[in-house]
């Protein structure tokens, strides 16, 4: 494909002609706990713009089209994943990961709902049942993590469908 890396500028963003998209980023990474795009933990501040990624395939000319690309780093967070990764702190936590500042003024409430729907229907399915039995044994070897994998993903689902939208008023400036 065909494309850039955001400049971490909001004007970029105003280029990009699916910028629902960006509320769906949020929601994808806060969901798979995803540190590798932005994440600010105790302070410190992980910013990897490389991981914005705009095309201009199928894009009118000057405009861009928002990627979800690079989900190495999720769920296990730069460490072996273990059972421990799965644990109902982590399942519940608060956080919100992938929501630059910039993005902040980009995210309507409206563009939230398909990506909750989504969720919800996630979490009431066995599509991740399947996902995790087709994940190769180099990637999840069989054991523990793979028999709670996707019910840990499925009850982290709903806990983001039933909060993102609360956690992201103040950044968003959205009036309660």
């Amino acid at each position: 494909m065909q494309g850039i890396s955001w400049d971490g500028k909001g004007e970029m963003l105003d280029a990009v002609e699916n910028p629902e998209h960006i509320a769906g980023l949020v929601v994808l990474d806060t969901w798979l706990r995803n540190p590798d795009r932005y994440f600010v933990r105790a302070g410190e501040i992980r910013k990897n713009l490389r991981n914005v990624f705009l095309c201009q395939d199928g894009a009118p000319r000057g405009a861009f089209r928002l990627m979800a690309i690079d989900h190495t780093h999720t769920i296990r967070q730069d460490r072996e994943l273990t059972p421990q990764n799965l644990n109902i702190d982590r399942e519940r936590e608060a956080v919100l990961y992938g929501l630059f500042p910039e993005f902040g003024n980009h995210i309507e409430r409206e563009d939230l709902e398909p990506f909750i729907e989504r969720l919800r229907h996630v979490a009431r399915t066995s599509d991740l049942d399947e996902v995790v039995r087709r994940t190769p044994k180099q990637w999840l070897p069989d054991g523990q993590v793979r028999q709670d994998l996707p019910g840990f993903l499925r009850r982290r689902a709903t806990h983001v469908a039933d909060h993102i939208e609360t956690w992201l008023a103040a950044d968003c400036k959205w009036a309660p």
